[in-house]
């Protein structure tokens, strides 16, 4: 009897990782494309059988990020002269032109004392760490990390505020590239073939406020749906959202692409950790603001201005907040480590119903079929 329910479930264990293998893609990466090395600008590309997605990264004054979906031989041009001399209308370009693009950057880092949750400029209670202050280097290139075909990772120290006081703090920015279709187990998301995934960690910080102080992230996001449709920020519909843990739930900023069902998309758990071993123990839950909508002379960011264009003509620019834990819990004081981590991409994000069972599986799998063998010997 024993044997028979082995049998049954390694069958049906197989048989739920074939039907999750996808195609993959062909992942190159080169650093400064035509460019010197006075820059940080790195060139990803995740070539297909029908397109390639390309994305930009750019540690030029703040982390920045960007992505086109372009035929499968399309090239990247880049105007180093300009770029350099900040001379940044659209000195970044593709030929063919994209059917497809959007980008974002990680404007600041919000430490919030009292009940503010918004995002509120200087005023009591709110401190901007701006992240054009940090002095960013990227660390060395990781492959085939824990099945992570690419791994790259940027720290953000050296913090000089505006008024030129230096401050104990860091940021690091982890960032993974995917070829195909799967489940990140170190983060606890899936990830589409279309998609890649961004880690934020606050690590040393002396906080402004000394203590008590929560965290937040602000993005400003930009798109060229040329202002016919409106990104939304949403929680996704889920089947078994009554059997899953509230900070399981997921939440979503999508982004249109005119007339056409797919465009882009960010995706995150409402959870972020104070440990570097995710468990229950370590979780703070995680609130998301409202999408404002920016005027565009609002957005300044050395990428994003350099593809679509210094003034922002024909795209459309949002800002949103992302912040951890509950007023009167000060959850950074007690650990020094706050991470948050999130999935970006393009066409449909990752489909969480069929996804939680698919991850009980995964996660629970093997110790399930190590009891059964252990049973079966014991008869």
């Amino acid at each position: 009897m024993m044997e028979r329910i082995l049998t049954t479930f390694l069958f049906f264990f197989l048989v739920s990782t074939c039907f999750a293998l996808p195609q993959k893609r062909q992942l190159f990466w080169k650093l400064n494309p035509g460019g010197s090395e006075d820059a940080t600008v790195i060139h990803i590309r995740a070539i297909g059988s029908t397109d390639t997605i390309h994305y930009i990264v750019s540690l030029l004054e703040k982390p920045s990020f960007l992505i086109a979906v372009t035929e499968p031989l399309a090239n990247i041009s880049i105007n180093w002269e300009q770029l350099m001399a900040s001379t940044l209308d659209k000195c970044i370009s593709f030929h063919p032109e994209p059917s497809f693009s959007f980008g974002f950057t990680i404007t600041r880092i919000l430490e919030l004392y009292g009940e503010h949750e918004s995002w509120p400029e200087y005023h009591n209670g709110v401190y901007s760490w701006y992240m054009d202050q940090f002095y960013w280097s990227p660390q060395p290139v990781e492959i085939n990390e824990r099945g992570c075909p690419l791994r790259f990772e940027f720290l953000g120290e050296k913090y000089m505020d505006r008024h030129f006081e230096e401050y104990k703090a860091a940021v690091s920015l982890v960032l993974k590239i995917y070829d195909d279709d799967g489940f990140d187990m170190e983060e606890i998301l899936w990830h589409t073939i279309n998609s890649s995934l961004l880690q934020i960690s606050l690590q040393s910080f002396q906080p402004y406020f000394q203590n008590h102080s929560r965290f937040g992230v602000e993005f400003s996001v930009a798109s060229n749906d040329n202002n016919f449709f409106e990104s939304v920020l949403r929680k996704k519909h889920k089947n078994f959202e009554n059997l899953v843990p509230e900070y399981f739930q997921m939440y979503e900023m999508l982004v249109p692409n005119g007339l056409l069902k797919n465009g882009g998309f960010m995706q995150w758990h409402r959870m972020a950790f104070t440990s570097s071993v995710k468990s229950t123990r370590s979780v703070v839950p995680t609130f998301q603001q409202p999408l404002r909508l920016m005027d565009n002379e609002d957005l300044e960011d050395v990428l994003l201005q350099s593809y679509f264009g210094s003034d922002f003509v024909g795209a459309t620019t949002h800002a949103f907040n992302i912040t951890f834990g509950y007023f009167g819990h000060s959850y950074y004081d007690k650990f020094d480590l706050l991470s948050w981590s999130f999935v970006f991409g393009y066409g449909d994000s990752p489909k969480t119903d069929i996804n939680w069972m698919l991850a009980l599986v995964h996660i629970f799998g093997f110790s399930l079929i190590s009891i059964m063998m252990t049973c079966c010997c014991c008869l």
